[in-house]
């Protein structure tokens, strides 16, 4: 019985693709198969790799993580232009497991990783990484290096404009939401349904009696600020579903004895108050869309970072200036 695809391929493609007998004969099982493409494909590609950026400069592109086993993996990549494919591309380079991520941790990784394959750091065009501290350190140490070795400094245009972007959003509605609580409900909203199919049937229930379009609440993630835009536009869609189900409907002791569900029909109860949030918050949050749409691809766009930055900019101020106090020359 043929119960996995490797095994499928194992009795069907080899065979119909080769005639050799070596080829029927080949078993393809999960394990081997794992070990042939990692270190039997896989040292062929990376040298391809490799080979294509020797003759390039390139950016590092660095990011650094907590992984469920408890150690920092730090990943690299490089954007340079291939003549092999003749455009710019994005490549993996290599990965490291740390316990301790300083600036000189990931430095050393970074050197490792390059004389490993017989890259010249003094190549290296531009560091990308987030923007945090001690990767600001890491660019003054890995640029110290590049000189000393004869290279040219590193090309400065900035830190991660995405995570500056990101953290001036959560700062505006950090700064407000403390008295408005709209993090509180979003978060306890989803919570109160989430693993709880009987509340989630109840409120479907409600949904279909009011003749609203069955929508699940989403997720509020606190480190991806700009993720509250459609998920307090999901509240707002379910709204008269909502205040029904948290302020009209009877439920047990211990859901109405429970902490969270007085928290969220507190803020239920505050009615067009609360609503006039969740829509000024959407308003805020689709005002950085463009911004993000344009600058989270693949493609190269430092091209387009000042006007992008100078339009959004403009957007922002004309909320708050009166209008022909400010100057919109130059934008497009």
């Amino acid at each position: 019985m043929i119960v996995s695809s490797l095994e499928y391929a194992k009795y069907a493609v080899l065979r119909a693709s080769f005639t050799d007998p070596v080829a029927h004969g080949m078993t393809l099982g999960a394990t081997k198969a794992f070990y042939s493409i990692a270190f039997g494909l896989g040292p062929y590609f990376h040298e391809e790799i490799v080979n294509d950026m020797k003759n390039s400069w390139y950016t590092l592109l660095v990011d650094e993580t907590t992984t469920d086993q408890n150690v920092k993996q730090f990943d690299m990549h490089a954007r340079c232009w291939s003549r092999a494919e003749d455009r710019v591309v994005r490549k993996y380079v290599a990965s490291s497991f740390l316990g301790h991520a300083r600036a000189g941790d990931l430095k050393t990784s970074i050197m490792l990783a390059l004389s490993k394959d017989c890259l010249p750091l003094v190549k290296t065009l531009h560091l990308r990484c987030d923007g945090l501290n001690v990767n600001k350190s890491l660019k003054n140490q890995l640029n110290e290096s590049i000189v000393q070795l004869g290279g040219k400094p590193l090309i400065d245009i900035g830190s991660c404009n995405l995570h500056v972007v990101h953290n001036g959003f959560h700062a505006g509605i950090s700064s407000v939401d403390q008295s408005w609580g709209v993090e509180d409900l979003m978060s306890d909203l989803f919570t109160f349904f989430k693993k709880y199919p009987s509340r989630a049937e109840d409120f479907t229930v409600i949904q279909e009696a009011l003749n609203m379009e069955k929508k699940a609440l989403k997720r509020f993630v606190s480190n991806r600020w700009l993720s509250v835009g459609p998920v307090c536009e999901r509240i707002i869609e379910n709204w008269a579903g909502l205040t029904k189900y948290f302020l009209k409907t009877e439920h047990s002791a211990p859901i109405k004895e429970s902490s969270m569900y007085k928290r969220i029909a507190t803020s239920l109860q505050e009615g067009n108050i609360m609503l006039a949030r969740l829509h000024f918050i959407v308003s805020i949050a689709n005002l950085f869309k463009p911004f993000l749409t344009k600058f989270q691809s693949e493609s190269v766009s430092i091209h387009l970072l000042f006007v992008t930055l100078f339009t959004s900019t403009v957007e922002h101020m004309s909320l708050q200036c009166r209008s022909g106090s400010m100057q919109r020359e130059g934008k497009s």
